[in-house]
């Protein structure tokens, strides 16, 4: 009994006193944790994910069917802490089973919040290297040695299928529950308005909007703040002798570059916030029809740009026109594509959409030529007098010395396999709109097509009986519009 008294004395003296224990704290991050959708193999952001210790997470990544953290080597892809969790000791990885290719993950740690996981594309911002694991075990731990209180993680080598994240924290617990903001740490284009608060009862909270370490002088808070420009919010609560640790929230405002889409595609390099100007502009195709799965291609003044899952497609039909603004991320993938994605501002109110009845492609007039010095981007094509061929088990266009691969996923992927080495001049409508190994790539949408549901041919082609639309079978030189293999074709 006189033990458990002592004990107990000396533990409320110490808490009084705010002495501080150390405590390690364990997060498991998995896809759906981090809110990952195992709907569409899209990657997209992410952020204010918290677990068991007090750390704050973001980041870009994907999941889709196979339900794991899919983190690429490109696009800001990785995970970061906004808020601090304490001193990192450890980070174990738990690999998929389905990745079989060696990849490398690589472990940054700083002493200061990162913003964003795309920090960890910028030597700046990155922090210092603190190892890297493969997954050449199922399971790699890496322990961490000096104080870093920030971690970030990202793919060094392409796609890396994780099933669980475990980093293992260890901080300082104060006698007073450290504050918390809400909102908390991140990027906003509008006034936020800011609550601070504490867990331990009666404890009073103060904070400073300048950067210094808030203490009992600062300014008390009893209110939400209204933040609406790039600001360090720090707090601490204190109860009578007792303090809390400091809390800090960065608040980063940005804002949106205005850009038509001509400026735009002359970007290099990834930009969070534009506000993309169109006047006119025509809707050349639209892949897919989903609202979160398809990309919709947009010309205006001879240049192209494609909305990739953009939560806009039920909007935009074929051949329509669009007028106004949209906001959005700018990506240039693989630097060459031009692509807008849907950030948190993303919405259709200033656009002005006008239908059209018609339902025929317009292409722009192109030479292979044309797409190998990577002119076009974007745009739909058409390319005449092309041959196919195929090479290592992949479909070619070629055109004299000119050869460009066509991409191997097509809705006229038959219609392209039966055009495949026939030794036949084509006219080909493609979307310019995808580079593999370095090497560029055209996704077919039409072959030989004149109009709506009639293809044209040259006599050559004609190897099989056809007939005119009386049913009479009539020879090569014949004019017009025949029926051949149940379709119909202009022979000239």
């Amino acid at each position: 009994m006189d033990k458990f008294l002592r004990f107990l004395f000396t533990t409320m003296l110490l808490t009084l006193c705010g002495v501080v224990f150390a405590v390690e704290k364990k997060d498991e991050l998995t896809w759906s944790s981090l809110g990952l959708s195992s709907n569409s193999s899209s990657y997209a952001d992410f952020g204010g994910k918290t677990f068991s210790s007090v750390a704050v997470y973001a980041g870009n990544a994907t999941s889709g069917s196979g339900k794991y953290i899919q983190l690429r080597s490109t696009n800001g892809a990785g995970i970061v802490t906004t808020v601090s969790g304490g001193v990192v000791k450890s980070v174990t990885f738990s690999f998929n089973e389905a990745l079989t290719t060696e990849r490398t993950i690589d472990v940054y740690g700083k002493t200061e919040a990162y913003t964003a996981s795309s920090d960890l594309y910028n030597t700046s911002t990155r922090g210092t290297k603190l190892g890297s694991v493969k997954n050449t075990d199922k399971s790699h731990t890496l322990n961490v040695t000096g104080d870093y209180t920030y971690i970030g993680l990202r793919s060094n080598n392409g796609a890396v299928y994780i099933d669980t994240i475990t980093i293992v924290w260890e901080y300082a617990e104060a006698a007073v529950a450290t504050p918390t903001f809400s909102p908390g740490t991140g990027v906003y284009t509008t006034t936020q308005e800011v609550s601070i608060n504490c867990e331990t009862e009666g404890a009073s909270i103060y904070y400073t909007t300048d950067g210094t370490d808030p203490d009992a002088t600062k300014i008390p808070y009893r209110d939400p703040i209204n933040v609406s420009e790039t600001t360090t919010v720090k707090a601490i609560a204190i109860k009578g002798t007792a303090t809390s640790n400091i809390a800090t929230s960065i608040y980063t405002f940005a804002s949106y570059a205005n850009l038509t889409i001509a400026q735009a595609c002359e970007l290099t390099e990834t930009t969070d916030y534009v506000n993309l100007i169109m006047n006119n502009a025509k809707i050349v195709y639209v892949d897919g029809s989903s609202s979160t799965s398809s990309s919709i291609y947009v010309r205006e003044d001879g240049k192209a740009i494609m909305f990739y899952n953009a939560g806009v497609s039920q909007l935009m039909k074929l051949n329509a026109t669009v007028s106004g603004s949209i906001k959005g991320k700018f990506v240039k993938y693989r630097d060459l594509i031009n692509e807008i994605y849907k950030n948190n501002d993303t919405n259709k109110d200033n656009l002005v959409i006008t239908e059209s009845e018609d339902t025929k492609l317009a292409p722009t007039p192109a030479t292979l030529a044309d797409i190998l010095d990577k002119k076009y981007v974007c745009d739909l094509v058409e390319l005449k007098n092309v041959k196919l061929v195929t090479e290592n088990n992949s479909y070619f266009a070629v055109d004299g010395e000119n050869k460009v691969e066509l991409y191997p996923k097509s809705a006229i992927k038959d219609e392209i396999a039966a055009a495949v080495d026939d030794n036949n001049t084509h006219t080909l409508i493609a979307l310019f709109n995808s580079i593999y190994m370095d090497d560029v790539q055209i996704k077919p949408v039409a072959i030989d097509v004149e109009a709506a549901g009639i293809k044209k041919v040259n006599t050559d082609q004609a190897k099989t009986a056809i007939y005119n639309l009386s049913g009479q079978r009539v020879t090569e030189d014949y004019k017009g519009i025949v029926i051949k293999n149940g379709k119909k074709y202009i022979f000239n």
